[in-house]
């Protein structure tokens, strides 16, 4: 896994190693596309299980110290539509518990209540 600078620029490269299906170990190499620091930025799969993975972050200020954390993503399964059928039962729970998890992590980090489910992910 690549080390996460505390800024990301355009250009920056980020390496993950994921275990998407049954456990097997995938490389998954993303590449921050675009940056409207501190507001916005886009992250892009370069090399990973899906055709296409965009995935849009945005930080919106709601007032009174808050910031509306809303992810906007883009996929397309690899395979398609072969693999469609599979979405529902394998792929779409797996991506659920990504935001998931990074719901406690913001929660753990900010306070209970601090990470609302913005925007449901989805193809």
């Amino acid at each position: 896994m690549s080390e996460i600078p505390e800024e990301i620029h355009a250009g920056m490269m980020i390496e993950y190693l994921i275990r998407p299906f049954l456990g097997v170990p995938m490389r998954w190499l993303t590449e921050i596309s675009h940056v409207r620091g501190p507001h916005y930025f886009v992250d892009e799969q370069r090399v990973g299980p899906y055709a296409l993975w965009h995935h849009e972050h945005e930080f919106v200020e709601v007032g009174a110290g808050k910031t509306e954390m809303i992810d906007r993503v883009h996929y397309v399964l690899p395979f398609s539509p072969f693999s469609e059928p599979v979405h529902p039962f394998l792929v779409e729970p797996r991506i659920r518990a990504i935001f998931d998890c990074r719901i406690r992590a913001v929660e753990k980090i900010f306070g209970k209540g601090s990470a609302d489910e913005a925007v449901n992910p989805g193809s």
